[in-house]
């Protein structure tokens, strides 16, 4: 690791930099292998957040091998190794979901809403000179956003019974209900709108890396090497909601990811001896690297299959999935607001560099560094749209005539 005072073919790096030496092989057969296995339980058990406990998981293996030796003795070596890991987690936490316990659902379809307690009742507030403010047991009057359009916003009138009649119920806003949100699995606080669901998200992540290295002697004053560097990764981290929607991965919102990655490169180099004090180096390198991320909800036509108009797009298929929604309390569910995410990445590099030694006393090195860089991401913002559903004291929807749930 270099921090500080870098030689000149350094000098473009802002911070410090990693010099990495490859282990080459010799005219001895030489190799090892290893294991390390964590098993799940030797995991302490996460906390249950008041519900019940779930089980403990973080398994991890760590396994891998190398081996060197001579192709032909003293003149050509090679040295492999392989390094893969396969783990398994779990994440555990609070969130919040649709307080479902507060909405009913009537047979002809109507939303009963009579018992949608407002989140804040009975608390005291400071507002109220330290009292319960709203009162406790005190429901949201839900309007009629039709009767409100009428008349430029300048009245309100309530839902008979605080019920939507079914006629009024966005089809769509209901679907998303029912099949993006879990129900409520902890009592939660403030009437059981927050804090009412324990998470328990499992995560993988299979991890393989592959390295090589063959050394030949051309002659006594030329050595040729070359390098080669495989990596693969891939990810899974499920969404909060996971095992507990009836869409697989309602819950996304970029909490989730699944992601692809990997890269490889290749170098190759030759020295070459001038003299006792001259020696001259030329490299030429490869490298190509890509990424791969997406939602869970990427390739089917949630959308259209749920009654969301207007989000799929026929031939482009970024758009195939669901939209992003916040109903501002915090409550997430649907796609993502970037993904699918693409990158593609090949570069080229070509250097040279001359060191002479013992000219009064001091080094002289210099040379050359050519690179060719090609970066190609390829993503779109809100590919499925995202939609955010928040006001100020009102009910309010941007669909003329249908109350949203």
């Amino acid at each position: 690791m270099v921090t500080s005072s870098y030689d000149a073919e350094y000098g473009n790096a802002a911070g410090g930099v990693v010099q990495i030496q490859t282990k080459a092989g010799t005219n001895k057969f030489h190799g090892d292998a290893y294991e390390f296995f964590r098993p799940n339980f030797l995991t302490a058990r996460p906390y249950a957040f008041g519900g019940s406990n779930p089980p403990p998981v973080l398994k991890q293996h760590n396994f891998g091998g190398t081996v060197g030796g001579p192709a032909f003795k003293d003149r050509s070596f090679f040295f492999i190794s392989y390094e893969g890991t396969r783990q398994t987690n779990a994440f555990t936490y609070l969130d919040s979901t649709i307080p479902f316990d507060l909405i009913k659902v009537q047979p002809d379809g109507s939303v009963d809403l009579s018992g949608l307690v407002d989140p804040n009742a009975g608390l005291t507030s400071d507002f109220c000179n330290g009292n319960p403010c709203p009162p406790a047991g005190t429901v949201d009057p839900i309007f009629d956003p039709a009767a409100s359009y009428g008349c430029f916003g300048f009245c309100a009138q309530q839902f008979p019974g605080n019920i939507i009649p079914a006629n009024r119920v966005s089809q769509a806003g209901l679907n998303t209900l029912q099949n993006f949100y879990p129900k409520p699995n902890l009592p939660g606080t403030r009437n059981g709108w927050f804090t009412n669901y324990s998470v328990d998200s499992p995560v993988t992540s299979n991890f393989d890396q592959v390295d090589g290295r063959f050394d030949h002697v051309l002659r006594q004053a030329d050595r040729l090497y070359a390098i080669y560097h495989w990596g693969s990764d891939n990810q899974l981290v499920t969404d909060p909601y996971h095992g507990k929607t009836a869409v697989p991965g309602a819950g996304d919102a970029d909490q989730a990811n699944k992601q692809d990655d990997g890269a490889q490169s290749i170098s190759v180099t030759e020295d070459h001896i001038l003299g006792p004090t001259k020696l001259n180096e030329f490299r030429f390198g490869y490298t190509r690297y890509h990424l791969d991320q997406f939602s869970l909800l990427n390739g089917t036509d949630y959308s259209t299959n749920f009654g969301v108009g207007n989000i799929t797009v026929p031939g482009f298929s970024a758009t195939v999935g669901y939209p992003y929604i916040d109903l501002a309390d915090g409550y997430l569910s649907g796609g993502s607001t970037y993904k699918p995410y693409h990158v593609l990445d090949s570069n080229f590099q070509f250097t040279d560099s001359f060191t002479a030694t013992g000219i009064a006393g001091h080094t002289l090195k210099f040379g050359g560094d050519l690179r060719k860089l090609n970066s190609h991401p390829n993503f779109s913002l809100f590919p499925t749209g995202f939609q955010f559903y928040s006001s100020f004291g009102t009910a309010e929807t941007s669909e003329i005539g249908r109350a949203h749930v």
